[in-house]
């Protein structure tokens, strides 16, 4: 028989946590504890956009949010995809995404998202905070898939920013918009 010692870890307690009898420490990824809390939600957007077209997508965050996931899923034409703040608005933003939370299990907390995304309106101008192209090819049979965005964590404060999607192709751009992202509680 041997001596068998165990170190017991209680996760709800916080970000750190002392490891019962022992030096060590535990770290928990904020994303991690968010999907725990139900802070964490998701949205997507099948895409058509005319040749020569733009889609704008309004996102107004009323508090501190981490971008977990964002990408774009193209399947015909090529497209440039910036995220902008600022700029002058035009058209009406009132075509609503369906905003989701990642963890519904019956434990977590139901909390609606705070976050609004919205399309149907354009945007000239303003900062681009971030930019990649896309270039699937223009014709549907000989068209390779392209997926492109971002997959680490960026932080936002409160306020008001854009998705700004651009055929720049010679056909319609078809494909999938989604996002994931983290609330302060």
């Amino acid at each position: 028989m041997s001596n068998m010692t165990t170190n017991y870890l209680n996760p709800r307690t916080g970000w750190f946590e002392q490891a019962h009898g022992a030096a060590g420490v535990m770290l928990f990824e904020p994303s991690s504890r968010a999907f725990n809390e139900g802070r964490q939600y998701f949205t997507f957007r099948d895409l058509s956009i005319a040749q020569g077209a733009t889609l704008v997508i309004k996102v107004v965050l009323t508090s501190n949010t981490i971008m977990r996931d964002f990408f774009v899923d193209m399947v015909t034409s090529d497209t440039t995809v910036e995220i902008v703040s600022g700029g002058t608005e035009g058209g009406t933003f009132n075509s609503a995404l369906t905003i989701q939370r990642t963890n519904n299990i019956s434990t977590v907390p139901a909390r609606a998202s705070t976050t609004t995304m919205t399309s149907g309106g354009t945007l000239t101008g303003g900062t681009t905070l971030d930019k990649f192209l896309l270039y699937a090819g223009n014709n549907e049979n000989q068209s390779t898939r392209q997926h492109g965005g971002e997959e680490f964590p960026t932080g936002f404060p409160a306020g008001t920013y854009y998705v700004r999607i651009v055929n720049i192709g010679n056909t319609t751009a078809t494909g999938l918009f989604k996002a994931r992202w983290s609330e302060d509680a």
